[in-house]
């Protein structure tokens, strides 16, 4: 199972990124105001990089953790 979790720098997203890590969980994470060489950049206000992310990564589940 593949998935992908829009705000993974976050409290929340950190911590569910780790927990997938933890049991060998494919999973990709996305950043944007704080950069992290193992995941993603990505603007979740831009519809087009979201879909375009979507289209390339093919989740099986994606959680949005993406706070205000």
């Amino acid at each position: 199972m593949r998935n992908l979790i829009l705000g993974a720098t976050g409290l929340i997203g950190s911590h569910l990124l780790a927990g997938l890590a933890e049991r060998d969980a494919a999973a990709l994470g996305t950043w944007y105001q704080t950069p992290h060489p193992d995941l993603a950049p990505l603007d979740v206000r831009d519809a087009d990089a979201v879909a375009a992310l979507v289209a390339d990564y093919q989740p099986d589940v994606t959680f949005f953790c993406v706070g205000p």
